[in-house]
Formats: structure tokens, sequence, C-alpha cells
């Protein structure tokens, strides 16, 4: 009997249905890497996305500001956080999203809709054995 994991980590559009009861360790990774992938792809960006990318990378708030190199502070993270259904704005957004595809090596092309995408209401779903 196959199982269905609906809105995993607090992402509505992300199901991932697995072929045993359980999921490895590693299974789980692949999963969440693709799914970081396809979120700066073409996702927009909320707080929960930047929470979920971020923790995906293993940093903390402070590490996520170092590697930024101050370019946004904590306290602004920690509020797109807090309102996780909250869109960002479009310039933090394009910024964000450049941050992210350079850490996950996602190409992307430097057109609005690209950086800037339109809201969607396509559903991940993944696979996992």
């Amino acid at each position: 009997m196959k199982k269905t994991i609906t809105n995993y980590s607090g992402l509505e559009y992300v199901h991932i249905q697995l072929k045993n009861k359980t999921i490895s360790q590693k299974s789980l990774k692949k999963c969440e890497l693709l799914i970081a992938k396809l979120i700066i792809a073409s996702r927009p960006l909320r707080g929960k996305e930047i929470k979920f990318l971020r923790k995906i990378l293993g940093l903390s708030l402070s590490k996520l500001i170092v590697e930024m190199r101050g370019m946004v502070d904590q306290s602004t993270v920690s509020r797109w956080e807090k309102r996780e259904g909250d869109r960002l704005t479009p310039a933090n957004e394009s910024l964000m999203r450049c941050f992210f595809a350079e850490k996950f090596k996602v190409s992307l092309k430097a057109t609005p809709l690209t950086l800037v995408p339109i809201e969607n209401n396509e559903i991940i779903e993944l696979e996992a054995a």
C-alpha cells in the first residue's frame, strides 16, 4: 500500500508518494534537494519557502546572513519566516532566488518571470523509495 505525504514541510503544493511505508534518509535528502531546485526555478518565494531552503542548506538565520554578506539583516529574514504565507517583495524575491540558485546550482535566466514568477497552483508530486 502506497502512502502519500501531503503538504510536506508546510508547503501545501508538495506531495511525496512513498513506495514503501517508510522513506530512507538518503531518499528524503534527494527529494528535498529536488523540491528546493523546483522552488528556486519556478515557485513564488514566501517565508515558508525561504525557511525550507535555508534549512535544506543547514543554515541558521545568523549563518544565512553571514553567507549573504549582510545583503539582508537577520530581523528581516526572521520577519519573512514568521509571516510564512506572505510573498516577498519583487526586489527581495529576486535577491533571495539568486542567492539560493547559486547555492543549489540552479541556472536562472535573468527575466522578470524567472526572478519573480507568477502565482501558480501546480502540485509538485514526487515518488520516493
